[in-house]
């Protein structure tokens, strides 16, 4: 058994999964246990990824010691204090998790189109498919963001919006297609689960075949695969408390964490925002079909209205109504054009639904309605 094999088969004990998912109890009871579980593990990693794992691997249990106690200084109503101990966590690992970043940029689903999904009556013009207005900011609060503070959800896919958004009638749905102009600045990018990490290294032994988990399609490996892996279990701390399922909609205990890595983001000059993968239940076939969202906070202070700043960076298509799609056959959206686009785009290739099972994703009124929204007649434009 070569190396990489004995690696991929720790890597898949069930303690590494992500998204967790908490059924009851105490929040940082129930995360100190998720850590302890993690750093047991770790232990029969250190002889695979060299002699400075053990000494990486506490930088990464200062983390997440920073962490549970960043949540409770939160909750206690301290999120000056909750903000500082983050950021004093973050700064241990600093170095694995911006290199992670630009690696995740620059190989995983890094041309993948962005898309948004309103099902509330009235949506019908680009700035109803836009972040939350000020004005209306302080109703509630979401994974990433705090009441008062909108934030832009987009998704890479329209049955991720979808899902995202609790499965709505589709007949309810609009759905419009985003740009971002990120230029100049960078996403902490974090779309990437566990799963995504196993794929690239879990291939059969065989006589005279050498696999290279690097040259695997959107692996997030991309020189060294041993440290780029031993940079991810460094910052799986995070990536485990920031993906936790919520468990309730009354001021969600999962929603704290999140929030104070999106205030972080927000301070910086150089993170637009956050990419990261879902915390939804989306059974993936390929690296393809991946569920990956974008989260970007306002920068900009009004009372009311929209933020200026990503009012300068996005443009949009006006919203559609997804049941216009549903009996469309895919030969009356395909045309040169919006097949060149998908295929740029990396869209997503197959879907697994409990009541229809697997299927192309083409078939389906999620992947029409991305075809359809490529059109030339669909234009993208300001706000």
């Amino acid at each position: 058994m070569n190396t990489i094999h004995q690696v991929t088969q720790i890597l898949k004990n069930p303690v590494l999964e992500l998204p967790k998912a908490r059924k009851n109890g105490d929040f940082p009871v129930f995360l100190e246990q998720v850590f302890i579980d993690f750093f047991d593990l770790a232990i029969a990693l250190e002889k695979f990824l060299g002699n400075d794992f053990s000494r990486r691997i506490e930088q990464s249990k200062t983390l997440s010691n920073s962490i549970i106690e960043a949540w409770r200084l939160s909750r206690n109503g301290d999120p000056i204090a909750a903000y500082s101990k983050l950021d004093q966590g973050l700064n241990c690992v600093m170095g694995e998790l911006m290199a992670m970043s630009r690696r995740h940029s620059k190989q995983v689903l890094n041309n993948q189109s962005w898309y948004r999904l309103a099902a509330w009556k009235g949506a019908e013009s680009r700035q109803d498919m836009f972040h939350v207005p000020f004005e209306k900011s302080q109703q509630s609060g979401y994974r990433f963001c705090t009441p008062g503070r909108p934030t832009l959800y987009l998704a890479n896919s329209v049955y991720l919006c979808w899902l995202e958004c609790g499965q709505p009638a589709e007949e309810k749905c609009v759905v419009s297609r985003f740009e971002i102009d990120s230029a100049g600045m960078d996403f902490l990018d974090l779309p990437c689960n566990h799963q995504a990490y196993i794929a690239p290294l879990d291939f059969p032994e065989l006589p005279g075949f050498t696999h290279d988990p690097r040259k695997v399609m959107n692996s997030p490996f991309v020189e060294d695969v041993f440290s780029e892996l031993a940079d991810y279990l460094m910052v799986w701390p995070l990536l485990a408390a920031i993906s936790v399922r919520k468990s309730s909609n009354n001021q969600p205990p999962e929603y704290v964490l999140p929030q104070l890595l999106m205030l972080w983001v927000a301070q910086s000059k150089s993170l637009l925002g956050i990419r990261y993968f879902t915390s939804k239940e989306d059974k993936s076939t390929n690296s393809q079909d991946w569920s990956v969202n974008l989260a970007i906070p306002t920068r900009t202070k009004k009372d009311a209205g929209f933020c200026d700043f990503l009012l300068a960076r996005t443009t949009c298509t006006l919203p559609q109504k997804l049941s216009i799609i549903k009996d469309k056959s895919a030969e009356e959206l395909i045309t040169q054009k919006t097949g060149d686009r998908r295929q740029h785009a990396q869209g997503r290739y197959m879907i697994v639904t409990p009541d229809r099972g697997m299927e192309h994703y083409i078939d389906t009124v999620y992947g029409k309605m991305e075809y359809w929204l490529d059109r030339a007649d669909i234009e993208i434009a300001k706000i």
